[in-house]
């Protein structure tokens, strides 16, 4: 058919379509028997692999897992070169550390690589092994929908009836139609950035210059001459853009011979950008916030060398990218200043729209959750977050409190990760939807809470 071999005593029935394209339709899982119930886990990621593994080990599920990158894990690989702010011991789950046996220093700080390498790539190898779980490499969900019924179809009993049906596209161009009883999105945000622009939009050319900006993480030590003797632009003011300052400083230091000029353009106005925690129990975090606040405060303070050119615009946004004129190589960066709050509103000034040439542009602005695939379901997103609605709200609630130290959350229990779709849960990064501060020991415990909803009967919902 064109299509990988089925899992053994999987039912699979195929039928040839015009062209090369051919659809079969399966159930998800590896068909231990009857009294197996069906989990079909979007992504192989950290909280991809926990759940999958906490669904094997209860002995009730057969599990398909589903990862669109041709190796597991390819969120995390892509910022591999990026170390964690916290500890090895903040990142396992106990149910993985205890299946691998031998694990890597509780208190050493890994990196994305090492962590895929040393953690989630044996746990990967294990739930293969195991008999109970399918890991489908280089393919996509298009779409998830409940059965026959449309998404206006209202009941959560008449919904809780009818199976998922999952439609896989696979890099082959192939496509099937996958069944589950429970279906959970962990396909996390990264990679999913956010827009340039003011307002949240788009800035103008920005579509149109979309291979021109980087919107992960650059890995700029392993391409130093795209940033040697070259100007950058980073745009964005959390941790993802100083650690880009970060890597670009130590470029400078590795190459003295050779300027590296940066701008940072941030919406915030001039002044400390980063609020750093007394006594903060994440070092490698305080180190990144104490660097970012000195380049936008003070950048001699920093003790960057002197061939790091650096300039921090502050209170501005974008509002245009084109190709230079004078050299196409080039991007043409316009922006505009942000107005002072006592200013009268009005159109801005003249001197306060300007322009400058870059030869990169690092969109470093955050990342959203993508909700096409799920976009036949009936589930409740928050209007400011795009998380869903009852998780969101407790987040909400909870950050009443002002702290900005990502470890002061607890998680704020199973109701909150329920959906009107019964048995459907996003978790991980996703669940935080625009969020930030999600901590792999957070998408743990959601792996937990829901074995503890799913264990309770056989349908949830918010009902």
């Amino acid at each position: 058919t064109g299509l990988p071999e089925e899992p053994q005593g999987v039912r699979c029935a195929a039928a040839a379509w015009p062209g090369s394209l051919r659809v079969s339709q399966l159930r998800a899982g590896v068909g231990r028997g009857a009294d197996m119930r069906r989990l079909l886990v979007v992504g192989a990621g950290p909280a991809g692999i926990e759940m999958a593994l906490e669904a094997v080990h209860s002995g009730k599920f057969d599990v398909t897992v589903v990862e669109t990158g041709s190796q597991v894990a390819a969120n995390v690989r892509s910022w591999g070169h990026v170390r964690f702010f916290s500890p090895w011991e903040l990142n396992m789950s106990a149910l993985g550390a205890k299946t691998l046996g031998k694990v890597p220093d509780p208190a050493a700080y890994p990196t994305g690589l090492e962590f895929v390498e040393a953690y989630l790539e044996p746990l990967a190898a294990h739930l293969e092994a195991s008999g109970h779980c399918k890991i489908l490499l280089s393919t996509s969900v298009v779409s998830i929908g409940r059965g026959h019924l449309l998404k206006g179809d209202l009941g959560s009993s008449l919904r809780a009836a009818q199976r998922f049906r999952v439609l896989l596209s696979e890099s082959s161009g192939g496509e099937k139609v996958v069944e589950a009883d429970v279906v959970v999105d962990a396909s996390g945000t990264y990679g999913n950035g956010n827009h340039l622009g003011m307002g949240g939009l788009p800035a103008v050319g920005e579509r149109g210059c979309a291979d021109r900006i980087e919107r992960l993480i650059p890995d700029v030590l392993a391409q130093p001459a795209k940033y040697l003797g070259k100007q950058t632009l980073i745009v964005g003011a959390g941790y993802s853009a100083v650690t880009t300052l970060s890597k670009l400083v130590e470029l400078a230091r590795m190459h003295p011979e050779v300027t590296v000029n940066v701008v940072w353009a941030t919406r915030r106005p001039p002044g400390p950008v980063y609020d750093r925690i007394p006594n903060d129990s994440l070092p490698q975090r305080d180190v990144l916030a104490a660097l970012g606040n000195q380049l936008a405060v003070n950048p001699t303070s920093a003790g960057c060398p002197e061939n790091f050119l650096f300039k921090h615009v502050g209170h501005v946004q974008l509002t245009a990218l084109q190709p230079s004129e004078a050299d196409p190589a080039r991007t043409t960066v316009h922006f505009e200043r942000l107005p002072a709050p006592e200013a009268p509103a009005g159109a801005p000034q003249e001197d306060e729209l300007f322009q400058m040439d870059v030869d990169n542009v690092v969109s470093n602005t955050g990342y959203r959750p993508d909700s096409l695939i799920f976009q036949e379901l009936q589930v409740h997103q928050c209007y400011a977050s795009e998380g869903p609605m009852k998780l969101a709200a407790a987040l909400l609630a909870a950050s009443g409190a002002g702290s900005a130290d990502c470890l002061a959350q607890v998680s704020p229990g199973p109701q909150t990760l329920m959906n009107p779709e019964p048995n459907f849960f996003i978790i991980g990064m996703k669940s935080y939807g625009r969020g930030s501060k999600f901590l792999l020991k957070i998408g743990q415990e959601q792996v937990t809470s829901i074995a503890e909803l799913l264990s309770l009967s056989g349908s949830n919902s918010s009902d």
